[in-house]
């Protein structure tokens, strides 16, 4: 989209995409679930199949000095410090096999976390080459990450939100009248507003997430899957089999951006 996803054209085919990157210099990054990574130079017109990852790709993130994490359905995490050309398995392993990565993201110091499916969440603060659990996270599976500042984070996951004071070392469940609802992605805009896409629908939150309204306005009912916030603070939300749906006045209201994309489930934005 060139219009601030008023309407899009499709310029990746035949894949099926769940996580999407972007680094400093504006390459892009798309992770799919049956033929690996793709990389885009040039916005998004055009991809290229790069590296040697053939697992299924379900998260991606990009650290602060440009290298590049994906979390993978079978193998764990791996890391990539050429633009995703080449890439080095981490070591982060489980007790039982597979174990999907569903979240790997990077806060502003570097330190990577990783949400395992049932296994909890763990921290690296040298690059993957070893790993923390940690255990005020329990088992809840990581699913979306935000740093609201340098110390403070958030953490989206299928047991709700949880909250660090201390730069992601303890983590207490912070989902006030949210309760244990299923959080696929969490995102925060420049004009300090949460959004919260949820296995319920689409929530909105304008006190640092200590309370939610479920916002219905323009939206259909069901499951949400991704969410994403522009330059401008406008809310983006996809949903399952129903497209995406756009929002300026802070998540109040709603109404379908879905040119192009209609009727299609919304995996990231």
């Amino acid at each position: 989209s060139t219009d601030q996803g008023l309407s899009w054209q499709q310029t990746l085919t035949s894949v099926t995409l769940w996580s999407f990157a972007r680094d400093s210099s504006g390459t892009l990054f798309a992770g799919t679930t049956n033929y690996g990574l793709y990389r885009s130079t040039d916005y998004g017109l055009t991809w290229e199949p790069v590296g040697n990852i053939s697992d299924e790709i379900l998260s991606l993130t990009v650290a602060p000095d440009n290298s590049l994490y994906v979390g993978t359905f079978y193998s764990g995490v791996w890391r990539s410090t050429d633009e995703g050309s080449s890439w080095i398995r981490q070591n982060l392993y489980f007790s039982y096999w597979p174990t999907p990565i569903w979240l790997v993201a990077s806060d502003p110091s570097g330190t990577i976390y990783a949400g395992a499916a049932k296994q909890g969440v763990y921290r690296s603060s040298d690059k993957g080459s070893s790993w923390n659990y940690l255990p005020s996270t329990g088992q809840a599976t990581g699913f979306s990450f935000i740093a609201l500042s340098s110390s403070q984070f958030f953490l989206g996951t299928d047991e709700g939100i949880y909250k660090s004071p201390d730069t992601g070392k303890t983590w207490i469940h912070f989902s006030s009248n949210l309760g244990n609802v299923y959080i696929e992605d969490l995102v925060f805009s420049r004009t300090g507003k949460f959004c919260a896409v949820t296995s319920s629908g689409v929530f909105v939150s304008s006190d640092s997430a200590a309370s939610w309204v479920h916002a219905t306005t323009g939206l259909p009912q069901g499951r949400f899957l991704s969410a994403a916030s522009n330059a401008m603070g406008a809310f983006y939300a996809g949903a399952d089999a129903a497209g995406l749906f756009r929002s300026t006045d802070g998540g109040s209201t709603w109404f379908d951006a879905s040119q192009g994309i209609t009727g299609l489930t919304i995996t990231s934005i």
